[in-house]
């Protein structure tokens, strides 16, 4: 059942005349129809938590002063009349209700007080009338949750006075480790942090929550530059580190935050963050966009760069580009979970360079490829010779990118990285390596290079055709070739190195059929074709 819902049709007439504020039906009903003032609706609801909530200050009273009404009656989610009106600001009814013997702090099934609503709302009047009437100012909901983190969370100063004023609790921690100061750092309201910080003692401002987070590690995260910079000045450390490896500059990065990261940047010890993006080639791989994990990776996993382009902070590469940081925080290890990365792999490339890992895994859109010029102009890009261990753009692109059927911005980035960037020129023995890899993983991109205008010689399209996978060798080999005839290639170059598209035909047919008879009886053919032919598709053995 829906406990949040009211169904129209399970209030009573006392319900709705209590909602509706009309005290004469209510007195009616009661007095002279006999109707029951304690009937529950769908959600537990009676007429007194109606009243409550619509403020209908004569009608509450008109329903307490029977003596069969519950002023402590608990809703199925465990609300009392007194908590409603402090969720909704009721504040005639809560001072009726309190007057009447309310208990203010009841709390709801998750362990929430009426006081922690009222914090959270930032209703100050409501804050004050409850306090005044006894409530806990340091009571904790299901979550360790106090009314001060409530009210630092949402960024009410006012409430947070009122509440450090009465005697909240600066250091209590929830049950991740937060304290209100964790809560105001995410509020947006600078007024809100340094009324913590005012009232707090010095080591609150740098202490770390059961994950290892900071104040400015959340204040960096939410994006306020103002709350970033207060917190540094009055001693915020934005070189402490998460468990998981993650400092503020990070979470600037995650959340597109421009400006935060520009001050951060200028406060932040290079050295920390040029070690963040280390990585051990001999026992670590790179997590692929869709599956990274801050969570479980080992702290030298953390590279901001990786994060700018996981996350599509296309305009924030500029700026960890123009701030100087180190190359080595621009590689990164190929993941080999790919079909591209194994087969690299096998030819001894460890490392993408930042424009290879751009072509390679980001979702391509006409950011992404402003940012592949933005790197070769930066000269962050490799060219595309063999050097180092580190996979050359264009084969990033070719071996590893999805091409999806909508391959636009693939095709831009493939015309750029040949036709206009001068240092990813190809020699022939390169344009050898790329048709071979096109050819083997990308056939788009393989008929798209011979648009081009580059057309391979007989030696290269025999060799790639040779490498290519027997599973996949027939639709290859066609796709290739109509590609090559179109180019005006001359396709008459089989030898008995390499099969013909009749005997690949053949061998394909003959193999499924095969498979099929050990599975399933197949009859006799009768079809009019060549006998030779049809002994062959009646599994005769063919030699090639």
């Amino acid at each position: 059942m829906n406990f949040e819902e009211n169904y129209p049709d399970s209030s009573s007439s006392v319900a709705l005349a209590a909602r509706a504020g009309n005290l004469e039906t209510l007195k009616w009903l009661v007095s002279h129809q006999g109707k029951s003032i304690e009937s529950q609706d769908n959600r537990g609801w009676r007429p007194i938590h109606e009243a409550a909530y619509w403020d209908h200050a004569e009608c509450l009273k008109f329903l307490l002063c029977h003596s069969n009404t519950n002023v402590n009656a608990y809703t199925f989610e465990g609300q009392t009349a007194l908590w409603i009106a402090a969720d909704n600001n009721s504040l005639e009814a809560a001072k009726i209700l309190l007057e009447a013997g309310g208990h203010v702090n009841l709390p709801n099934n998750e362990d929430v007080a009426p006081l922690h609503r009222a914090a959270s709302k930032g209703f100050k009047e409501m804050t004050n009338l409850l306090i005044s009437n006894g409530a806990n100012v340091n009571l904790t909901d299901y979550g360790d949750y106090t009314p001060l983190h409530e009210a630092a969370i949402q960024g009410h100063f006012t409430v947070v006075e009122a509440l450090l004023s009465n005697g909240a609790d600066k250091t209590v921690q929830d049950s991740h480790g937060r304290t209100p100061l964790f809560c105001g750092a995410q509020s947006h309201s600078c007024q809100v942090v340094q009324l913590l910080l005012d009232k707090s003692p010095p080591s609150l401002i740098n202490l770390r929550a059961h994950d290892g987070a900071t104040t400015i590690m959340l204040a960096s995260q939410s994006g306020c530059l103002q709350c970033v910079q207060l917190l540094a000045d009055l001693g915020a450390n934005p070189n402490l580190k998460a468990n998981d490896g993650v400092m503020a500059v990070h979470l600037a990065v995650i959340g597109n935050h421009t400006a935060v990261l520009k001050f951060l940047l200028s406060i932040t010890d290079y050295t920390l963050i040029e070690q963040s993006c280390a990585v051990n080639l001999h026992n670590h791989t790179y997590h692929s966009v869709s599956g990274f994990n801050f969570g479980s990776t080992d702290l030298e996993s953390i590279n901001i760069f990786v994060l700018a382009v996981t996350y599509g902070r296309w305009n924030l590469i500029g700026i960890l580009i123009e701030e100087g940081l180190k190359p080595d925080c621009f590689a990164f290890p190929i993941n080999f979970s790919t079909a591209g990365g194994k087969w690299f792999r096998t030819l001894g490339y460890k490392w993408l360079t930042p424009l290879s890992f751009v072509l390679a895994y980001s979702p391509f859109g006409d950011e992404s490829i402003e940012a592949v010029k933005l790197l070769i102009r930066k000269g962050l890009s490799s060219v595309i010779a063999i050097q180092n261990g580190f996979v050359p753009p264009l084969f990033a692109l070719i071996a590893i990118a999805t091409w999806d059927e909508d391959r636009e911005q693939q095709v831009l980035a493939l015309d750029f990285l040949i036709q206009e960037c001068n240092v990813l020129r190809v020699t022939p023995k390169e344009l050898g390596e790329v048709m071979h890899l096109a050819l083997r993983f990308n056939l788009k991109a393989f008929q798209h290079i011979l648009h081009l205008g580059y057309v391979p010689d007989d030696s290269i399209v025999m060799g790639a055709f040779r490498a290519v996978d027997t599973n996949q060798i027939t639709a290859a080999h066609t796709f290739a070739l109509s590609a090559l005839t179109a180019a005006g290639f001359s396709t008459d170059f089989q030898t008995k190195e390499v099969y013909t598209l009749k005997q690949l035909s053949r061998r394909t047919i003959h193999s499924a059929l095969k498979f099929r008879k050990k599975c399933f009886p197949i009859p006799e053919l009768n079809l009019p074709l060549p006998t030779s032919l049809v002994s062959y598709l009646c599994f005769s053995d063919v030699m090639f």
